[in-house]
């Protein structure tokens, strides 16, 4: 379908190559992979079911409302093939003609799989105002409507270069792999995406606020921006995550999340507020948080292990450690550290700091037992004797910050 009414309204007006629609049957469909790999803006956008918000852009377009009327037409009369077919509606605009004859577009079919990839031939050098200049800025815009009756992938991989990545209204799709990529444009998410293994990363941009499903892991990592995630259980997959790991340089990182295996935090220069639960039944996550200069808060379910190293940002966590035998290790340099127990604690303790405040609570003090070998370092440990509990170990250290441990006895439960 070619609609060569409409045209591009931007900050000047720009060449357009005609509208290219590819059909691809749903039937069978295992994998499916779109890239855009040009210099330039525009989107990337994946859909199921809601014909009306695929042709959403194209009312802004015209001039006249009889284009309108008519792709609305043709929207009617394809009606029953969005039921069995994968669409994919591609726009291209450029600044010059030249970028567009050098634009291509390479669909393949392989068995029960589909790709389609958008990129230049060369890097020609263009005269434009007598200056030659490396010139493929291309906007693109690509729309890929997945049919209802597609309720299951077992990957599906998008990725672009500057364009922005759209996830709308997925929630009937189950994808065993799902990734996400792009350098500069950004991700979202609109309503709930649903997959075993979940992967988004960009560079310049913040991933979220989304809603996630992941059964087995996710991982989100961006370079110059926010991640803001709230997992949700997916009852028909299965809703343990084992693993979560979350990275961000310059960014904030908070949300709600679920982990059996491992949850891991990287942060450089953004605050951390985070909340962990562990499946309902199952194994608890061993647990690694690393920032630098930013804050960290949360509400930790932990197995076996947590990690916590901090340079300047202070650090509050309320730990839930289940019947497991934690080994906890926390560090800073000149933040302080509060941790809270939310379930009775028994083991070895040791608070040491250099020039800070140490302290120590428990609800029940006559089963805490412990020496002041210095002003600035507490070790000792605590039993408790009326629930079983196996013996764990803290080991808590800072510099030039104050360290409080608040621990719960089975008298509180």
């Amino acid at each position: 379908m070619v609609t060569t009414d409409i045209e591009y309204r931007g900050s000047k007006r720009l060449y357009r190559v005609g509208n290219d629609d590819l059909e691809v049957d749903a039937s069978g469909m295992k994998s499916l992979f779109f890239k855009l790999t040009t210099i330039g803006v525009g989107f990337l956008r994946i859909v199921q079911s809601d014909n009306s918000s695929v042709y959403e852009d194209y009312r802004d377009y015209g001039d006249c409302q009889d284009c309108d009327e008519q792709v609305l037409e043709k929207i009617d009369a394809d009606h029953a093939v969005f039921d069995d077919k994968i669409r994919v509606s591609v726009r291209v605009f450029a600044d010059c003609e030249d970028s567009l004859r050098r634009a291509r577009m390479t669909p393949t079919m392989d068995r029960n799989s589909f790709s389609l990839v958008i990129d230049m031939t060369d890097n020609q050098p263009t005269n434009m105002n007598n200056t030659f200049v490396i010139s493929d800025h291309l906007h693109i815009e690509m729309v890929v409507t997945i049919p209802i009756s597609l309720d299951h992938l077992e990957k599906l991989q998008l990725e672009s270069n500057r364009q922005n990545i759209e996830i709308n209204n997925l929630e009937g799709l189950f994808t065993e792999s799902f990734s996400a990529k792009t350098n500069s444009g950004k991700i979202s998410v609109n309503k709930h995406l649903r997959a075993s293994a979940i992967s988004l990363e960009t560079v310049n941009s913040a991933l979220g606020p989304m809603t996630l499903s992941a059964t087995t892991s996710l991982s989100a990592k961006t370079v110059c921006g926010a991640i803001e995630i709230q997992q949700r259980p997916d009852w028909q997959h299965g809703s343990t995550t084992s693993s979560v790991r979350l990275e961000t340089v310059s960014g904030s990182i908070q949300g709600r999340f679920v982990a059996g295996q491992h949850f891991t935090v990287k942060n450089v220069s953004g605050s951390v507020d985070v909340a962990v639960d562990a499946p309902e039944s199952g194994s608890r996550p061993s647990v690694d948080l690393q920032t630098v200069s930013g804050i960290v808060n949360g509400r930790v379910s932990i197995g076996k292990q947590l990690k916590l190293s901090s340079v300047s940002g202070p650090v509050e966590l309320q730990l839930d450690p289940g019947t497991e035998a934690p080994e906890v290790k926390g560090s800073t340099v000149s933040g302080d550290l509060t941790i809270y127990f939310l379930r009775p604690f028994a083991g070895d303790f040791t608070l040491t700091t250099l020039s800070g405040g140490v302290g120590i609570r428990a609800s029940n003090e006559r089963s805490v037992k412990y020496r002041e070998k210095k002003k600035t370092k507490l070790s000792g440990r605590l039993s408790t004797k009326e629930v079983k509990v196996r013996e764990g170990s803290i080991r808590l250290f800072t510099m030039y910050g104050n360290i409080r441990l608040n621990l719960r006895t089975a008298g509180d439960l």
